[in-house]
């Protein structure tokens, strides 16, 4: 095992009970009495795709069950999406942060006060990997630094892990009780048939944001085989094989 990897194993053996690695790169946990799956985080370094991927830290997923949802942070200087972009009203945070997400009351529900502060004071120069979608809440947290430190891809120390843990585990909670909340306010305006309606919904921005997704993969696929085939044929060209 690398120096990297003894590192993470022993980061999460510290901090989290029931660890059960069933396999080489993913162990289930508990955290404060919560279940979760931990791996540990694999990055691609310099060369070519597949060489020199090295461990940079964990990736903690907390599931939330088949509530259709989702939510990411990025810059606003960085990101540019496609996903609904929701305000939380705290207008520092808006202006520095691109929110995306729904339903609304889902993605408010999970960016308490507090949690904006951490959020805050966690990323003062980079972007939180945190990202809600297909039934989990996750967050990769850097434990060792990049080769080639930047500082808007912060590292965290092995003492303030738990930190971002919990933070995870509450947006997890905050999201999917913002879903029930906003569920049930349909179910008292029109019973059954308006909550269904209003779970529907959901369900629809989450096919329509998995089809966009499909959709970009495609283009990109496209336009890469468009640059290979062109190269292939300017090679053939150069040679005199047309």
């Amino acid at each position: 095992m690398s120096d990297r990897r003894q590192h993470v194993a022993a980061v999460v053996a510290d901090l989290f009970d029931d660890v059960n690695w069933y396999s080489p790169d993913a162990a289930t946990a508990r955290f404060d009495g919560v279940d979760l799956v931990v791996r540990p985080s694999i990055a691609g370094g310099q060369g070519q795709v597949g060489q020199h991927r090295e461990v940079r830290g964990i990736d903690v997923d907390v599931p939330i069950g088949d509530r259709a949802m989702a939510m990411r942070l990025d810059l606003r200087s960085r990101t540019s999406s496609s996903w609904p972009t929701v305000t939380t009203g705290d207008a520092a945070f808006d202006d520095r942060f691109l929110t995306q997400g729904f339903p609304d009351e889902a993605v408010r529900a999970a960016l308490t006060d507090d949690m904006r502060r951490w959020i805050e004071q966690t990323y003062p120069n980079g972007w939180p990997n945190i990202e809600v979608s297909n039934g989990t809440a996750s967050i990769m947290i850097r434990l060792i630094p990049p080769r080639n430190h930047r500082r808007n891809d912060p590292w965290t120390e092995a003492a303030d892990v738990r930190g971002h843990v919990a933070a995870i585990v509450a947006i997890a909670h905050g999201m999917a009780s913002g879903y029930d909340e906003a569920r049930e306010d349909a179910r008292r305006r029109g019973g059954d048939e308006e909550a269904a309606r209003w779970d529907a919904a959901q369900a629809d921005v989450m096919a329509a944001m998995a089809a966009r997704r499909t959709r970009i993969r495609v283009v990109v696929l496209l336009a890469l085989a468009a640059i290979v085939l062109g190269s292939v044929a300017a090679v053939a060209a150069s040679s005199g094989l047309f």
